[in-house]
């Protein structure tokens, strides 16, 4: 397979593709929850025979593939954290605090906003959920407990820390902590952090043997690959990996028909997910292997996902398409529409659907609000990515901190 080398290193902005890639993931997962609420035939399986699940069938579900953008998302998290930590490994505590930090801040204030949304429109998801027939999905999340006990523990510790019942790592390695589901919480794609947060931490110690025992690092790493190869955490050691490449300027550059290749298999993996017209890569999770957890959900999907970033980062003429200031502009949003989607499209989207579906009709009132529902998440993403900033800011000061604190404690001769 011919390929040469490329030079990461020659410009402060070498990773703002990643920031696009990161913004059109944002968007996939915007679209599939709007989707999901309004028309739920395009996402979830179905006997019927129409338009929407022709769509969901076909091999336009890639344009709205959220499942596998949130594995894209943990393998960037794995190869920007391990450029990030490569530079400043010294006091690994405050790395930690810093990165905890930059998710809690924007966690609490999704939660927030989540809380004033519900305050002014109530829970109208479950009454819109029965009409559009999104019963396995709108009409039973965002069933918040009152209280602001239940909300500090969702903003504080479920989102970041805990996670929740169905998702997190403690349930996975099967501790015995009580976990609240994942339905009742406040902003339920938060539970993306609590793997990011866990996923940090791997990364950091997988960054930290690499650069002082090199060897201890090769095991660990097979180690780890068997134990989480069937996880979300295999994500962030891809990324790692890749990570460690690109630090080295060693990132082949491959030719398009190698690129389209892996691109291409990987959309058709995640295709063959929802239709099944392929091998069922999910028939592995029933394997009973004592070495590693148990499967993650929508397992398929992350393997295609692994596929599909693979394949793009090694491309050059794809990542400087992803250069444009407009897709770079998306992919800084990405966090922000990220977060504050969710209230909009379980409360606000369903409040305005039941208020237009008697006078314009179901259809219309469904295609006008999801169509709201994405451009008021954007829009809200704007003014809130300036808390998405203060955080980077705070995380950044932690670490400049902890960093002044090491100095003076262990001066240099």
């Amino acid at each position: 397979m011919p390929k040469s080398q490329v030079d990461f290193n020659k410009t402060p902005q070498r990773l703002a593709y990643l920031e696009s890639i990161r913004g059109i993931a944002a968007l996939q997962v915007l679209l599939l929850h709007i989707l999901s609420a309004f028309f739920p035939m395009m996402v979830f399986w179905s006997r019927e025979n129409n338009i929407q699940t022709i769509i969901h069938y076909s091999p336009l579900f890639v344009v709205y593939n959220g499942y596998a953008s949130v594995y894209i998302f943990f393998v960037l998290s794995g190869l920007v954290l391990t450029l990030a930590f490569s530079r400043d490994i010294e006091l690994p505590l405050r790395l930690i605090a810093a990165r905890y930090l930059r998710l809690a801040i924007p966690a609490f204030a999704a939660c927030l906003l989540a809380l004033m949304v519900t305050t002014l429109v109530g829970t109208p998801n479950v009454e819109a959920g029965k009409i559009t027939g999104s019963d396995m999905w709108l009409q039973i999340l965002w069933q918040m407990p009152h209280g602001a006990l239940f909300f500090f523990r969702d903003a504080i510790l479920n989102s970041v820390v805990l996670g929740y019942q169905q998702t997190s790592t403690l349930s996975i390695l099967a501790l015995p902590v009580k976990l609240d589901d994942l339905l009742s919480s406040y902003v339920s794609p938060m539970w993306t952090l609590s793997a990011e947060f866990h996923g940090s931490l791997l990364v950091l110690l997988w960054t930290a043997l690499h650069q002082k025992n090199y060897t201890l690092w090769k095991y660990v790493m097979i180690a780890s690959a068997a134990f989480f190869a069937f996880t979300f955490f295999l994500c962030f050691a891809i990324g790692h990996l890749l990570g460690l490449r690109m630090k080295k300027n060693q990132m082949p550059r491959l030719l398009w028909p190698s690129t389209t290749g892996l691109i291409g298999m990987g959309a058709l993996i995640c295709i063959g997910a929802e239709s099944w017209f392929s091998i069922n890569l999910n028939d592995i999770c029933k394997l009973t292997v004592a070495t590693h957890l148990p499967c993650t959900s929508n397992y398929q999907h992350m393997i295609g996902a692994m596929f599909i970033f693979i394949g793009i980062l090694l491309s050059p003429p794809l990542t400087r398409r992803l250069e444009a200031k407009s897709l770079v502009y998306i992919g800084k949003l990405s966090f922000s529409i990220y977060l504050v989607h969710w209230p909009i499209i379980m409360g606000v989207a369903p409040y305005l659907f039941l208020a237009m579906k008697d006078s314009t009709g179901e259809l219309p009132a469904k295609l006008i609000s999801s169509l709201l529902a994405f451009v008021i998440s954007v829009l809200l993403a704007i003014p809130f990515s300036r808390v998405d900033d203060l955080a980077i800011v705070l995380s950044k000061k932690v670490k400049r901190t902890s960093h002044l604190a090491f100095t003076l404690l262990n001066p240099r001769p």
